[in-house]
């Protein structure tokens, strides 16, 4: 059971999160909008890791390239990793949909996603003007502009709110990225080495 949860995270992630969507829609259509906003982030974060992960020579492959990871490290469990952090910025504010900090930490990422994959055609020389998963990280960004938009004309969220927010959204992504150099045999300070070196052999 655990090796089928492994390999497939991303089938069973998805599975759940359509049939959650599809019982709402047809049950439960009077939900916040804040809770709207959060089913359309994940419904793109389907569509993000699909690209990601199952398009060839996906982005995983991409970085283990650029950084020279062990060919040992574990992707399935690197991909595991990543849904339980997309599982966190999906539930915290759908649950909690009256504390807009926690809807912030997906617009962030959603920010994040669209520059690092946008920023990667000239990091990663990419013959082509596009990374695997810049065509999902570019609506992701779309909804994060339009998501402040949102908070910012109809609710009462601060400055201080949405630094809130990015913090517990970069804190979150330091654990999936701890997590992501466990399933290859690293620690943070080899990925420091290894970029130092890629950066001194350019």
């Amino acid at each position: 059971m655990k090796n089928l949860i492994m390999k497939y995270n991303l089938e069973i992630f998805s599975t759940i999160v359509l049939l959650v969507v599809g019982v709402i829609v047809l049950f439960f259509p009077d939900i916040s909008y804040i809770r709207k906003i959060t089913l359309a982030y994940a419904i793109l974060a389907i569509l993000h890791e699909f690209e990601e992960k199952r398009t060839p020579g996906g982005f995983f492959e991409l970085m283990a390239k650029k950084f020279e990871l062990p060919e040992n490290t574990n992707l399935d469990l690197a991909s595991f990793f990543v849904i339980c952090y997309w599982l966190v910025l999906i539930v915290l504010p759908f649950v909690f949909d009256s504390v807009e900090i926690f809807l912030v930490m997906p617009i962030a990422l959603g920010i994040f996603e669209t520059f690092i994959h946008t920023a990667g055609i000239w990091i990663h020389h990419m013959k082509k003007p596009y990374t695997p998963g810049l065509a999902s990280a570019w609506p992701m960004g779309a909804l994060s502009v339009y998501s402040i938009y949102f908070l910012n004309t109809y609710t009462d969220i601060s400055g201080t709110d949405y630094l809130i927010g990015v913090i517990l959204m970069v804190i979150g992504f330091l654990f999936l990225e701890r997590g992501t150099l466990y399933a290859a045999n690293m620690t943070f300070k080899d990925l420091r080495n290894k970029i130092i070196n890629t950066l001194n052999s350019k």
